[in-house]
């Protein structure tokens, strides 16, 4: 009998995601007078699996070329809204995409 090792490849990993806690609306040109933020519930979930790995060297360097080229390597990203409340709890836990909007 064959057994195949698990990975990434024929088993799903948990991607990495980045929280997102607040959206900041305000204008650039304006910030001196007003600041408009709004709160939410959703993250950016990354596709290279090293994206954790990149992310942790990144916060831990103090050079800014380095720490750039970092976050540039952990590539792509989507930004999944997970909506509010226990809904949005549950969608979070089970990693189900909440309504865009």
């Amino acid at each position: 009998m064959k057994i195949n090792a698990i990975n990434n490849q024929n088993f799903e990993a948990r991607k990495f995601r980045l929280p997102i806690k607040f959206l900041d609306f305000s204008n650039p040109d304006l910030m001196q007078y007003a600041k408009a933020t709004k709160k939410v519930n959703m993250a950016k979930v990354y596709s290279n699996p090293n994206a954790k790995d990149l992310y942790e060297k990144a916060m831990k360097t103090r050079d800014a070329e380095e720490k750039a080229r970092l976050l540039l390597e952990m590539g792509d990203y989507e930004i999944v809204n997970y909506g509010t409340g226990i809904i949005g709890f549950f969608r979070k836990l089970f990693n189900i995409k909440g309504p865009v909007g």
